[in-house]
């Protein structure tokens, strides 16, 4: 399936790529598990970040053995991870780009499934699994929300679990390095591109552990110690949180980009929260538009339940929100 002929090749060509650094204890499983998906790949892309453990003697060792599908390339100076993604990405040469970690595990059918999903969207995601270990049979599921109103407080789809049009890709509004590159893609992709889609099934484990690009993230801005199950805390704490973040450089531009990119007709509620988000003066109107769209943003929840924690929910998502904090 991996070699193939100009005439074997499929009509939708994918390229992976993968970004690394330092991630040589679980860099094998996780390239195993792209070569053998059951979809022809059309280009594997490797971006080392200047690992200073064994990842490219690892890289090299595959690319021996696949010299025509894998491209390995090695960063002049240290990126970071966000910038390391966009300049990978613009090397693919395929009609989508599929991202990969170096250190989760694919399922055989992941690239299939979102190939067939795809249709004429910018951006297909996938359920995930996140239990502790890879033990089958997994069980600990992972469905995020895309829509625009969760997207609004959350970075929730990770880009793990992306597909993306090269085309998309490759436009200059797709990229803004102030901000995580898949929060980002899907908020352009739902207002300024094609839309995105969800394959509802877990096509890959998404490896939790503490050395990881994000967790290391999290850990740099995290304001204090949370517990485990909060409980009182959202509703009130969560208040002192929002107000450091409004006055963020990158909050201020973020909800900027969805007010003036939302339109008053087709995104009503949006535009309407986004112009209160970035005032404290609104924030009153902006609980009572989150009141509104209480089925929307907490459709498991019901009666008295709903309504507060719906009223609440601005303070609820700036509680330990580490995502307006970014390198």
């Amino acid at each position: 399936l991996l070699a193939m002929s100009k005439e074997q090749q499929p009509n939708v060509k994918v390229s992976v790529v993968m970004c690394t650094y330092n991630g040589e204890h679980f860099l094998r499983q996780q390239m195993d598990s792209i070569l053998a998906q059951d979809y022809p790949l059309y280009e594997i892309i490797v971006q080392d970040d200047q690992s200073c453990d064994d990842t490219w003697s690892i890289l090299e060792v595959y690319k021996q053995k696949h010299p025509d599908l894998i491209k390995l390339h090695r960063n002049v100076e240290r990126l970071g991870f966000n910038r390391n993604f966009h300049t990978a990405m613009l090397r693919a040469t395929g009609d989508v780009v599929a991202i990969s970690d170096q250190d989760d595990v694919w399922f055989s059918s992941k690239i299939r499934r979102q190939v067939e999903a795809i249709g004429c969207a910018d951006v297909c995601y996938t359920d995930y699994y996140r239990d502790a270990a890879y033990n089958l049979p997994l069980k600990q599921v992972v469905s995020p929300n895309g829509d625009l109103a969760t997207l609004f407080f959350y970075n929730v789809i990770p880009g793990h679990s992306l597909l993306v049009r090269r085309a998309f890709i490759e436009r200059a509004e797709s990229w803004n390095e102030d901000f995580y590159y898949d929060w980002w893609f899907l908020l352009v992709a739902h207002l300024q591109g094609n839309g995105v889609v969800h394959v509802a099934e877990p096509l890959n484990w998404h490896r939790p552990h503490a050395a990881s690009a994000i967790a290391q993230l999290k850990k740099k801005y995290k304001q204090r110690t949370t517990p485990q199950r909060p409980t009182w805390q959202p509703y009130l704490v969560g208040w002192k949180d929002l107000w450091h973040m409004h006055k963020l450089t990158t909050w201020q531009m973020f909800y900027t980009y969805i007010y003036e990119h939302s339109s008053a007709t087709y995104h009503s509620s949006l535009h309407a929260m986004s112009k209160a988000m970035l005032s404290p003066l609104r924030w009153g109107q902006l609980c009572y538009l989150c009141w509104q769209q209480r089925e929307a943003l907490n459709p498991q929840s019901r009666g008295l339940k709903q309504s507060l924690r719906s009223f609440f929910y601005p303070a609820i998502c700036a509680y330990g929100n580490t995502s307006f904090y970014f390198d």
